[in-house]
């Protein structure tokens, strides 16, 4: 009852900025990034069978209107830039109602799903009860579900890594369960079967929802089925085998489809332009070539739109591996750039949203079309206010990363206040930091919606740092 009152408070508040930001005329993608490009995708699903794009206003690399006048743009561009899950799970729920308020309501039920598993996930790792329920207050009203929630993949992508981590997290440790029918017999029951090819299907999903979760799903995998053979555990290692074979075959499958349409077997062309933009485009703009100027000349050349894609993709990872072989301290840089923009930036900062609650919608929308830091029309009462709401926002910020990253270094000091179970868990956080490294490297400057498939875990080890902090002796075990 506890968990559900706290869920529907949630609820209340999403509904507070979904009210505040949402038209289906006016903002038909809310709060969010990419709407317009997943709604153009999913209607092509529905309307022309087809994971494409048609016409060059919603592809996401390249302005693509000066190459249509010179009559290299076709009607029908297959999409290899994107990954097919949330566009796919948008158009299932456009067929029962062909509506933005469709993608709104699998976004309601994103979040719950998100709640429901987080809830899960911490009463399966975090043994005192007073730090579960702080746990589960912080998922609940994590700033960043309040904006990101439009048409995007954000939501769904948190509550696939959630759903598949808790399911990971069981068969690591608890590949053999109570029986509730002898609650004080000792006797144990394996996990049932559906729990495996459920698992597996979560992990598949997740990875064609945001290929950069193949950074984080793959490394927990492979370190559960090490820990399961350090273990000596055959059902863990059998159990991980399974994840890895079906959903290595599955993304085979799609790269296999890709390959057809560019002739190299990849899961998405778009890595070498996030790279491009994030490592040279900001910094170095002058120095290299750009994108555009590679696009002409692979397509005068006779090739196709997605074989230039990869073309194209492949160079720009060249150049940005090639620029750091000759400055690999700027990597460095570049890295905690990427980690301080992960946690710390938000197009739409909560203390915004929240303030400019009692203006008009129209001048909402004025934000909404600017940014939080270039937004400028505020009275002084309302600056004032911004100001206290943000130092705030930063402060939380600040606080969840420290804490996030401190965790390695406060368990080793305090180990003694640790569940019992440390191993799995401390696989758990080693996956969850290359997960965010890696994407904070590799496309930090999306600021804190990239953290969102990741936010679950990170609050679990904040609060793990904080609680062995506050522990003065030996944990005591529930």
């Amino acid at each position: 009852m506890k968990h559900l009152t706290l869920l529907l408070a949630g609820l209340l508040m999403l509904s507070f900025f979904v009210a505040l930001y949402f038209n289906p005329i006016q903002n038909p993608v809310g709060l969010g990034s990419d709407g317009y490009e997943y709604w153009h995708l999913s209607t092509n699903i529905l309307q022309k069978k087809q994971f494409a794009y048609s016409g060059e206003q919603f592809y996401p690399l390249l302005k693509l209107k000066p190459f249509a006048k010179m009559g290299l743009v076709p009607n029908i561009i297959p999409c290899t830039t994107r990954a097919p899950g949330y566009p796919v799970i948008l158009s299932l729920a456009r067929m029962l109602w062909d509506s933005p308020w469709a993608a709104i309501i699998i976004n309601y039920l994103f979040y719950i799903g998100i709640c429901i598993y987080g809830f899960l996930l911490g009463n399966l790792l975090i043994s005192d009860l007073r730090w579960r329920w702080i746990y589960n207050f912080l998922l609940t009203f994590s700033p960043l579900y309040f904006t990101r929630w439009g048409i995007s993949s954000d939501f769904c992508a948190g509550f696939l890594a959630t759903a598949f981590t808790y399911s990971f997290m069981r068969i690591m440790t608890l590949t053999q369960i109570p029986d509730p029918r002898q609650k004080h017999s000792g006797v144990t029951t394996r996990l049932p079967r559906y729990h495996l090819f459920w698992t597996s299907l979560l992990g598949l999903l997740a990875c064609l929802t945001r290929s950069n979760l193949v950074l984080y799903i793959y490394p927990l995998i492979i370190l559960g089925f090490l820990y399961g053979a350090m273990k000596k555990d055959k059902q863990i290692v059998i159990n991980a085998l399974v994840l890895l074979v079906f959903i290595g075959v599955c993304l085979n499958a799609w790269m296999v489809r890709n390959q057809r349409l560019t002739d190299q077997r990849t899961l998405s062309t778009q890595g070498g332009f996030v790279l491009y933009t994030v490592h040279l485009g900001y910094d170095h703009p002058k120095e290299h070539g750009l994108p555009a100027d590679l696009f002409v000349q692979s397509l005068k050349s006779g090739k196709t739109i997605n074989q230039t894609e990869a073309i194209v993709d492949q160079k720009l990872k060249n150049m940005v591996l090639a620029h750091y072989r000759e400055h690999p301290f700027e990597a460095i840089k570049k890295e905690i750039d990427g980690i301080r923009t992960l946690f710390l930036f938000s197009y739409f900062d909560i203390s915004d949203t929240i303030v400019l609650a009692q203006k008009s919608f129209t001048k909402r929308m004025a934000f909404v079309n600017s940014s939080s830091s270039e937004y400028s029309s505020y009275t002084h009462q309302e600056l004032l206010l911004r100001n206290i709401l943000f130092q705030m926002s930063r402060l939380y910020k600040w606080v969840l990363m420290i804490s996030f990253f401190a965790f390695p270094f406060i368990f080793l000091i305090k180990k003694g206040s640790f569940p019992s179970d440390s191993q799995a868990i401390m696989l758990f956080y080693v996956s969850t930091l290359i997960g965010v490294l890696c994407t904070a490297l590799c496309t930090g400057a999306g600021g804190d919606r990239l953290r969102l498939p990741f936010n679950a875990f990170i609050l679990i080890f904040v609060v793990f740092s904080w609680m062995m902090l506050a522990s003065r002796g030996p944990h005591k075990h529930l």
